[in-house]
Protein backbone atom coordinates (compact mmCIF):
# COMPACT_ATOMS: atom_id res chain seq x y z
CA UNK A 1 0.00 0.00 0.00
CA UNK A 2 2.89 2.32 0.77
CA UNK A 3 4.00 1.89 -2.89
CA UNK A 4 0.82 3.34 -3.74
CA UNK A 5 1.15 6.61 -2.01
CA UNK A 6 4.92 6.62 -3.56
CA UNK A 7 3.36 5.86 -7.17
CA UNK A 8 0.68 8.94 -6.71
CA UNK A 9 3.33 11.08 -5.72
CA UNK A 10 5.49 10.69 -8.34
CA UNK A 11 2.84 10.36 -11.21
CA UNK A 12 1.55 13.65 -9.39
CA UNK A 13 5.14 15.42 -9.94
CA UNK A 14 5.78 14.09 -13.09
CA UNK A 15 2.44 15.12 -14.88
CA UNK A 16 1.53 17.90 -12.63
CA UNK A 17 1.96 20.11 -16.10
CA UNK A 18 -0.39 17.74 -17.82
CA UNK A 19 -3.03 17.80 -15.19
CA UNK A 20 -3.46 21.22 -15.63
CA UNK A 21 -4.16 20.96 -18.91
CA UNK A 22 -6.29 18.01 -18.55
CA UNK A 23 -8.50 19.92 -16.13
CA UNK A 24 -7.70 23.10 -17.30
CA UNK A 25 -6.99 25.28 -14.81
CA UNK A 26 -5.42 28.82 -16.29
CA UNK A 27 -2.86 30.67 -14.24
CA UNK A 28 -5.08 32.64 -12.37
CA UNK A 29 -7.43 29.73 -11.39
CA UNK A 30 -7.19 28.78 -7.62
CA UNK A 31 -7.94 25.06 -6.46
CA UNK A 32 -7.70 22.74 -3.63
CA UNK A 33 -6.87 18.98 -3.52
CA UNK A 34 -7.44 16.77 -1.06
CA UNK A 35 -5.58 13.43 -0.73
CA UNK A 36 -7.18 10.17 1.33
CA UNK A 37 -5.25 7.98 3.28
CA UNK A 38 -5.63 5.13 5.92
CA UNK A 39 -3.50 4.98 8.98
CA UNK A 40 -4.35 3.74 12.87
CA UNK A 41 -1.24 5.90 13.97
CA UNK A 42 -2.55 9.23 13.11
CA UNK A 43 -0.24 11.26 15.31
CA UNK A 44 2.86 10.81 13.85
CA UNK A 45 1.55 12.09 10.47
CA UNK A 46 -0.10 15.06 12.63
CA UNK A 47 3.27 15.94 13.93
CA UNK A 48 4.97 15.35 10.76
CA UNK A 49 2.94 17.98 9.35
CA UNK A 50 3.79 20.62 11.69
CA UNK A 51 7.77 19.60 11.43
CA UNK A 52 7.51 20.63 7.85
CA UNK A 53 5.48 23.63 8.66
CA UNK A 54 2.30 22.05 6.51
CA UNK A 55 0.00 24.55 5.66
CA UNK A 56 -2.34 21.45 4.94
CA UNK A 57 -5.44 20.43 7.28
CA UNK A 58 -4.69 17.26 8.77
CA UNK A 59 -8.72 15.53 9.04
CA UNK A 60 -10.46 12.60 9.95
CA UNK A 61 -12.97 11.36 6.97
CA UNK A 62 -15.99 9.82 7.90
CA UNK A 63 -15.90 7.39 5.75
CA UNK A 64 -14.03 5.07 7.82
CA UNK A 65 -12.79 4.47 11.15
CA UNK A 66 -9.19 5.38 9.86
CA UNK A 67 -9.22 7.66 7.09
CA UNK A 68 -7.71 10.76 6.92
CA UNK A 69 -7.60 13.48 4.40
CA UNK A 70 -4.82 15.87 3.76
CA UNK A 71 -6.41 18.88 2.29
CA UNK A 72 -4.45 21.99 1.10
CA UNK A 73 -5.21 25.65 1.52
CA UNK A 74 -6.19 27.24 -1.89
CA UNK A 75 -3.64 26.96 -4.39
CA UNK A 76 -2.33 28.86 -7.67
CA UNK A 77 -0.23 26.41 -9.42
CA UNK A 78 3.25 27.80 -7.67
CA UNK A 79 6.39 25.48 -7.60
CA UNK A 80 6.54 26.02 -4.07
CA UNK A 81 3.38 24.53 -3.33
CA UNK A 82 3.83 21.50 -5.57
CA UNK A 83 6.87 20.75 -3.69
CA UNK A 84 4.84 21.07 -0.15
CA UNK A 85 2.40 18.56 -1.63
CA UNK A 86 5.48 16.49 -2.35
CA UNK A 87 6.51 16.77 1.51
CA UNK A 88 3.02 15.85 2.40
CA UNK A 89 2.71 12.58 1.06
CA UNK A 90 6.53 11.95 2.02
CA UNK A 91 5.01 12.29 5.65
CA UNK A 92 2.09 10.32 5.08
CA UNK A 93 4.15 7.19 3.41
CA UNK A 94 7.20 7.63 6.02
CA UNK A 95 4.56 7.24 8.79
CA UNK A 96 3.06 4.61 7.09
CA UNK A 97 -0.01 6.11 6.04
CA UNK A 98 -1.53 3.91 3.46
CA UNK A 99 -3.67 4.13 0.19
CA UNK A 100 -6.43 1.44 -0.70
CA UNK A 101 -9.22 1.16 -2.72
CA UNK A 102 -11.25 3.16 -0.49
CA UNK A 103 -9.25 6.19 -0.91
CA UNK A 104 -8.65 8.60 -3.57
CA UNK A 105 -7.73 12.22 -3.79
CA UNK A 106 -9.96 15.31 -5.67
CA UNK A 107 -9.10 18.57 -6.70
CA UNK A 108 -11.63 21.38 -6.42
CA UNK A 109 -11.73 24.53 -8.59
Amino acid sequence: MNNEIERMKKYILIHKNEFKEIINIKDNIKFGLEVEFTTYNHKPIKEGFKQIKSNYDFIRDGSGVAIFEAVSPILSNKKEEWIMLDNVLKVIKDNKGTLTSREGGHIHY
